[in-house]
């Protein structure tokens, strides 16, 4: 399952545990005939745990490199952009639109990145380029790397 589906999981479980008191126990794969949990259910509870921290990374992220603005138009195609409140993340710099790699998903989606003073996701680190060196960052294709607003092609 992906970290997602674990987490809509842990939602259902969340609200099962605030609004019922468990009265039984079903034995099988999760519980043994004496009510105790199995491997198979501590390996869930462990893939539950790491689904968290993968939410958790992710919002980190999007602090970092919040999403872009965005607009499509059948006949003139679109474009991305970037404000001091971006994705909803309010900050005090606009930055600069970039195609951000997501390993996990193996897709790149629009990133606003600081392009300028210390880096944000390497905290402590020196630079005047803020995040632009980030392996996981590609320039959109015909926009200037300065350029707030970049149009997209097909």
């Amino acid at each position: 399952m992906s970290e997602q589906e674990l987490l809509g999981i842990l939602d259902w479980i969340k609200f099962y545990e605030k609004d019922y008191k468990v009265v039984a126990l079903v034995e099988g794969i999760y519980y043994s005939n004496d009510g105790k949990p199995t491997e198979r259910l501590e390996e869930v509870k462990k893939q539950l745990a790491k689904a968290v921290e993968w939410k958790e990374k992710q919002v980190k992220e999007t602090e970092v490199f919040p999403p872009c603005n965005s607009e499509w138009h059948k006949d003139s195609g679109g474009r991305v952009w970037c404000t001091t409140k971006s994705g909803g993340i309010n900050r005090e710099w606009v930055g600069v639109p970039r195609r951000l790699f997501n390993s996990a998903t193996k897709s790149y989606r629009c990133a606003c990145v600081k392009n300028f003073g210390p880096p944000l996701a390497s905290p402590g680190s020196k630079g005047n380029r803020g995040d632009l060196d980030n392996p996981s960052l590609k320039e959109y294709d015909d926009c200037s790397s300065t350029a707030n607003s970049c149009k997209i092609h097909n």
